[in-house]
């Protein structure tokens, strides 16, 4: 026998059947065992508050204790140590009362032997165990679900409906602390208004699959309306945890902008199975106890699947926790980012340390910024950071939480663009043309440089449209732009549509003359490849004091001027 010797303490009366049990005990060669005896429930308590005991075996019926009562106090005196009942025969129903009060296993007197007493006294430490381990890890998970600042609720199936059973830190927060009083409630009444999202429910759990989508969201609990990226997934045995990401603030920007032009943890819930028979069931249950851990695991790898990157770092920047999602966002591989500072992932210029004051103050912290890649690489990011703390309130580790936005930045260029330009000619349009004038003639006077613009009109385009249809005058169109844009200096002339047939150029660094040389050229080009149509032009040079629409009036005379000298001829 290797090891070191559990401790057995036997509270039995019988000293006959106490020396049976030691010479049991003594013939039991699988592992080592020490046995302390007491005859009677006190001379049992005393033993237990003066020794470490690993298991105890016991005769309910004791000189000064009887039947249930025997085993709850000596349960009360002990919270930890595994209890086997030993019984006879006749009152097998009082040992499995004793087992539904947290026993771990009986046996009856008469059937003992080495084999089965070894046996039972290794499954009920090994059940002790493992029934710890889950308790630890449940707590520990729930702890981190709590502080993760992605608002997650829980949804339990029931029937045809789903419950709402639970939240963490970051919902409360989004519902301004109302959501506790909706604990309990149906879906039916809390979501009639919204009977899409019940949808979702029934779908994610029939498939027992992950769905996304984007939704406005009334909260009835504030009265707010916000915008969310929403994922529901299904959670083993009826569960669907629901994980909504604020987006309110980037579809308002994207609303304005088409008018002038989407966190963490998981939820996670562990339901323990209570030990219903022992015995014969025995093996079954340690199976259901590794297929709980396997579910664990499982819980823990659709933590770590999420989307959005998730890091922890200790009070001094170190990163002790980090996701793939954040990983492969910043080019890294998790593992060589443990121990690493968080702050490789921020830029040199733009890190600044916390200091244990800012860290005390610090509150859930929103923000857009740069992040780093690990080959040096630059991209636009969203973080929301936040402290966990103690229940003494005293900081832990920061959590944060970090969204590559370079798309959503890029859609924004690409809005601002279409604004400004004309979709026929590629162009810019009427409404740039005057800003872009108004800028560049505050720019010519303050560094006294001379500044023209040329007004085109083309001669006989609407008879063209007439005649030839609306297609056929939109490619002279096209046609016009390309040879306004060969014919300008790149980066410092601009070319506009200003109207159906009217063009613009805005000529910096420019004198008059210059800019009449341009039209003429202009004007040469389109006449050569465009048959039936003409082209008319107007330079205006600035002198100082002119306003931008004075400016226009100038070339706009001048271009009629010469439009008319060519019906004459």
């Amino acid at each position: 026998m290797e090891g070191t010797p559990l401790t057995v303490l036997l509270i039995e009366d019988d000293a006959g059947y106490a020396r049976f049990v030691d010479e049991i005990i003594n013939d039991v060669k699988v592992f080592s065992l020490k046995l302390l005896r007491a005859e009677n429930l006190k001379e049992g308590l005393d033993c237990l508050s003066k020794n470490e005991i690993d298991i105890i075996l016991l005769d309910l019926i004791l000189p000064d204790s009887n039947g249930l009562d025997t085993f709850l106090h000596i349960r009360n005196a002990t919270s930890n140590t595994p209890i086997v009942i030993l019984s006879s025969i006749q009152d097998e129903g009082l040992a499995y009362r004793a087992v539904s009060e947290g026993a771990q296993d009986f046996i009856f007197k008469t059937e003992m032997v080495p084999n089965i007493l070894a046996r039972t006294l290794r499954y009920s430490v090994e059940r002790k165990h493992i029934e710890e381990k889950l308790h630890e890890s449940e707590e520990q998970l729930m702890a981190q679900y709590k502080n993760i600042p992605i608002p997650t609720f829980t949804w339990q199936n029931k029937g045809d409906d789903f419950v709402l059973t639970n939240f963490n830190d970051a919902a409360l927060e989004i519902a301004d602390g109302k959501l506790t009083k909706l604990l309990g409630k149906n879906s039916a009444d809390l979501l009639k208004d919204d009977p899409e999202i019940i949808e979702d429910f029934k779908k994610c759990f029939k498939n027992k699959a992950t769905i996304k989508r984007e939704l406005v969201f009334d909260i009835k609990s504030t009265d707010k309306t916000r915008h969310f990226a929403v994922s529901y997934a299904y959670s083993p045995p009826d569960f669907v945890l629901v994980h909504a990401e604020d987006i309110t603030d980037r579809k308002i920007a994207e609303k304005v902008l088409k008018r002038s032009q989407i966190d963490l943890e998981l939820l996670v819930k562990k339901r323990t199975l209570q030990i219903e028979r022992v015995n014969n069931e025995l093996m079954q249950e340690i199976e259901e106890r590794k297929s709980a851990e396997d579910a664990l695991r499982s819980l823990w790898k659709a933590v770590e699947s999420m989307q959005v990157g998730i890091t922890i770092a200790d009070l001094e920047g170190n990163i002790v926790y980090t996701n793939p999602s954040d990983a492969k966002m910043h080019g890294w591989d998790v593992n060589d980012l443990l121990g690493k500072k968080a702050r490789l992932f921020a830029p040199s210029v733009t890190w600044a340390p916390l200091t244990m004051e800012k860290i005390k103050k610090l509150d859930t912290h929103t923000r857009e910024t740069k992040n780093v890649r690990k080959d040096g690489s630059i991209f636009p990011a969203r973080l929301t950071s936040d402290v966990v703390k103690t229940d003494n309130g005293e900081p832990m580790f920061i959590v944060s939480t970090c969204v590559d936005i370079t798309k959503s930045k890029k859609m924004e260029e690409a809005l601002r663009r279409l604004s400004i330009t004309d979709s026929l000619t590629n162009l810019y349009n009427h409404r740039h043309f005057h800003k872009s004038l108004k800028s560049e003639m505050k720019r010519a006077k303050r560094m006294s440089y001379p500044l023209c613009v040329i007004l085109f009109d083309l001669n006989y385009f609407k008879e063209y449209n007439d005649n030839f249809g609306h297609l056929a005058g939109d490619n002279v169109l096209k046609k016009v732009g390309e040879i306004f844009k060969e014919s300008i200096r790149n980066g410092v002339d601009s070319a506009y549509r200003i109207g159906g047939d009217e063009f613009a150029i805005i000529l910096p660094h420019t004198i008059e003359i210059d800019a009449k040389d341009l039209a003429n050229r202009i004007c040469t080009k389109v006449v050569a490849k465009m048959k039936d149509i003409g082209i008319s032009a107007g330079v205006a040079a600035i002198d100082g004091k002119v306003t931008a629409n004075e400016f226009i009036n100038s070339a706009d005379k001048d271009m009629y001027f010469h439009k008319k000298s060519q019906k004459k001829q």
